[in-house]
């Protein structure tokens, strides 16, 4: 098996990083001079670095030998891997200086600032490792990247091996001093959470931000951006928006600005609602109000030229009623962006993870008593040792029991592509917050060893799982769809994927409902004729339709995107037959997602 070699260390520093200068230039007229000036400084400052001091020329040739090799990785879906993961996600920070109500972390009612770093040295052990093989390296997950107390040298460490850095950041940290001079030229994307329009809707949802303050800083971010040398790689600018009830009719307005502050993209998505925290933001009561927002945010990206990734339109039931649009006034909006949180101070021994002997072997009993992780879950938190969303440090389970009969090799290529490491060190598969599902692969310590764990048995568990069918519970509550008709026969459920051909307007079955089990349909999509009119029909065989989805003129083009999940699905009664009706245009497909459950389970 090949393997993408090691750079050996050289004698360029101590154990640390070298912060360059305030007042360093943009300019990079001439790369490799800059770059050899930068090793030399840690050659020179740090003489017992495990730096490896590479040149450009030798860090393209580690790179291109790690791309070609997870070429064939991604190709062969080997358990053991020869490259090492292409894109990393590293969580330098779980800290924030917002209280976003939204946000997941909420539920632990933990004060943000509280929380702890990944810290520069397990940060920059795991850079030695990994850096000179990956080109994209994505700061945090679960924090605001820019605040990490260590970010300076973060950024420095990057840019001496010549990794880009995406960053999503809430815009209030781009004013730090000299922030700016070290993120630019190291930056492949910067992405800012952008919620409103104006100062009342954007200050009452990301609590403690100022619109005004944000607005600046991507002022101050394009001129830093402008100043660079015409040959440097110009970063991405993005736009993230959570769609809500403050912020719904803004939505056109947010495009707008876009274009005044040069961003290239937008994604919208809609609101999380966590529990009891946030309810009121939810849109359900609002379809038509929101439909009509976003068909107008289409409209206005469109003509100013802004990559829009938005939400699919709600469909409307028939006989639903909408409530009345009674926006707060600019007031109470600015009122609510200016509360304080009651929360208490993170406690390393009550909120960190759990990763010690007598776990494991609580675990394991409760395993051999056919008890389920959820309980295990349930347990811990009852006893007060693991809380809301750090329970991410649940020991990983096996893979449910699945009939051979369904078992399905995967679309899923992320172990074989990328890796995520959080704040605590926790090493997963992906970003999947699954929380009925332990999903760790190890645990990274300052010193240890980064292959080991991207190799090792957990890792290798996992790739055979997804590989072979029988996959893992977490990844079976996942957007990328595993396969058709892969079941989780503890709760009965039958989820599936259809690609259905569509030859003109004659209504083509997709199956027929299993007696005792009902259908639900969360979703359908697929190419759309290049006309406004053109509708795709989802009914009985009796001839009722249930569901029309209209074609959308996409940036990417025509498309019928129908998306029933946040209603529940639209749900069909055993023995009925369901079927599609295109719109007369030949050689369209389009694909069906939802699941079958027994009739018992409907509440």
């Amino acid at each position: 098996m090949q393997r993408c070699p090691t750079p050996r260390p050289s004698s360029c520093g101590q154990s640390g990083l070298v912060i360059l200068e305030a007042g360093m230039s943009l300019r990079r007229k001439d790369p490799e001079a800059e770059h050899r000036r930068l090793l030399e400084d840690w050659r020179s400052a740090f003489p017992r670095s495990r730096h490896a001091c590479l040149d450009l020329d030798e860090l393209e040739a580690f790179k291109a030998e790690n791309d070609r090799l997870g070429d064939i990785d991604r190709r062969d879906r080997p358990e053991v891997c020869s490259a090492l993961p292409s894109l990393v996600t590293i969580g330098n920070t779980h800290r924030c200086n917002l209280t976003c109500a939204m946000c997941f972390k909420q539920l632990d009612n933990v004060e943000n600032m509280s929380l702890p770093d990944l810290g520069l040295g397990r940060f920059e052990s795991l850079g030695h490792e990994l850096f000179p093989h990956a080109r994209i390296v994505a700061l945090s997950v679960s924090g605001d990247p820019l605040i990490s107390r260590t970010i300076f040298q973060e950024l420095d460490l990057l840019r001496s091996y010549s990794v880009r850095a995406q960053v999503t950041t809430n815009g209030m940290p781009l004013s730090k001093r000299g922030l700016l001079e070290r993120l630019v030229p190291t930056l492949d994307t910067l992405t800012i959470s952008f919620d409103g329009a104006s100062a009342p809707a954007f200050n009452a949802i990301r609590r403690g931000a100022s619109f005004e303050r944000v607005l600046k800083n991507i002022r101050l971010f394009n001129e830093a951006r402008d100043a660079l040398d015409p040959g440097a790689h110009r970063p991405l600018l993005r736009f993230n928006t959570t769609l809500q009830w403050r912020n719904v009719t803004e939505l056109p307005r947010i495009i707008e600005l876009a274009k005044v502050f040069n961003v290239a993209e937008i994604t919208i998505d809609h609101v999380q609602i966590l529990h009891n925290l946030n309810r009121e933001d939810s849109l359900e009561r609002h379809k038509i109000l929101t439909n009509r927002m976003l068909e107008e945010a289409h409209t206005v990206a469109q003509r100013l030229g802004i990559h829009l990734d938005a939400p699919e339109l709600f469909n409307i039931p028939e006989g639903y009623e909408e409530a009345i649009y009674e926006p707060l006034s600019d007031e109470d909006l600015l009122a609510q962006g200016e509360e304080m949180l009651d929360t208490v101070r993170f406690d390393p021994a009550l909120h960190e993870r759990l990763d010690d002997d007598a776990i494991h072997a609580s675990l394991q009993r409760g395993l051999s008593q056919g008890r389920s992780n959820a309980d295990f879950v349930a347990a811990l938190r009852r006893s007060g040792r693991l809380i809301g969303h750090l329970q991410w440090g649940v020991p990983q389970l096996g893979p449910s029991l699945i009939p051979t009969s369904c078992e399905k090799v995967s679309a899923c290529d992320y172990p074989w592509r990328e890796s995520f490491v959080e704040f605590n060190g926790v090493v997963a598969p992906c970003c999947n917050l699954s929380m009925d599902a332990g999903r760790v692969m190890g645990f990274y310590e300052e010193g240890g060893s980064f292959r080991d764990i991207w190799n090792g048995d957990v890792y290798r568990q996992l790739r055979r799982s997804l590989s072979s069918g029988r996959s893992y519970k977490f990844c079976r509550n996942c957007y990328i769809f595993e396969s058709a008709n892969e079941a989780d026969y503890r709760f009965g459920e039958t989820w599936f994927e259809k690609r259905i051909a569509l030859a003109d307007a004659t209504p083509v079955a997709i199956g027929q409902v299993p007696e005792g089990y009902e259908l639900v349909v969360t979703s359908l999509r697929g190419p759309a004729p290049e006309r406004a009119d053109a509708v795709l029909e989802l009914g009985l065989a009796e001839g009722t339709v249930v569901a029309t989805v209209r074609a959308q003129h996409l940036p990417d083009g025509w498309f019928f995107k129908g998306d029933f999940e946040p209603q529940g699905g639209l749900h069909f009664a055993p023995g009925r037959v369901v079927y599609l009706r295109g719109p007369g245009t030949n050689g369209l497909s389009v694909d069906v997602v939802g699941w079958t459950q027994p009739m018992a389970r409907r509440p």
